[in-house]
């Protein structure tokens, strides 16, 4: 079967480079830098395992423009949403980006979503690791309860056993659940409040945090 795939997750997380890994070619820019690299919704495709498979490599889903062209071009329908998560250190940032990314889907999404832990290569047991961090556990248990690691620097074999473990997941999935269907009409106009909702409440926690900190109202601007 044909497989689409949309990437989500913080900047820095490795989208870009997993969607490369995904595809076996250089289809998205990846790079270290302090500035976002990827800033608008981009597809691609190409044959993986005997599949053509389309990859949605995101910036940031929370704004307007962005997810309103995401969802074109994840229409007709999306097999699997892969949650992307730097595996090691999950910081409070982390979680609160995977909790606002789910906040933004609703309950059929987060149970297509699969979550890919990048730099599978500095850490031990990938198990190991889900059963015995509490927030990675609950926010797998939220999701579809499929996962799986990457190492976006591993052998061209490699990288193979990888793709392949992902695309197996996403056959189990799509073969229990079905494809996720996007209605664009009725999506965009969802979306569109749900973001609204949780960027006013975003704002209102940024600015709450920023009164107890600066009392006298100084506001020290962070680079996003």
């Amino acid at each position: 079967m044909d497989v689409r795939l949309l990437l989500l997750g913080k900047r820095g997380a490795g989208k870009s480079a997993t969607g490369n890994s995904i595809l076996g070619k250089a289809e998205f820019e990846s790079r270290f830098s302090e500035q976002p690299v990827t800033r608008s919704c981009q597809r691609g495709s190409g044959v993986t395992q005997g599949r053509e498979v389309v990859v949605i490599d995101t910036p940031d889903i929370f704004s307007s423009d962005n997810i309103k062209r995401c969802l074109e071009l994840s229409a007709p329908s999306l097999h699997a949403l892969l949650l992307v998560i730097p595996l090691g250190n999950y910081t409070v940032e982390d979680r609160q980006t995977a909790e606002r990314i789910q906040n933004v889907f609703d309950e059929k999404a987060r149970k297509h979503t699969i979550i890919i832990f990048t730099r599978k290569d500095e850490e031990g047991s990938l198990e190991d690791y889900v059963k015995n961090t509490t927030s990675i556990r609950d926010l797998v248990q939220r999701s579809s309860g499929q996962y799986c690691a990457f190492n976006n620097k591993a052998s061209k074999d490699e990288q193979d056993v990888q793709v392949k473990e992902l695309l197996c997941k996403v056959e189990d999935l799509v073969k229990n659940k079905g494809p996720y269907t996007v209605n664009l009409r009725d999506e965009d106009s969802r979306f569109q409040d749900s973001v609204n909702e949780d960027t006013s409440q975003h704002s209102m926690n940024e600015d709450t945090s920023q009164r107890k900190n600066y009392p006298h109202g100084k506001i020290i601007l962070k680079n996003c």
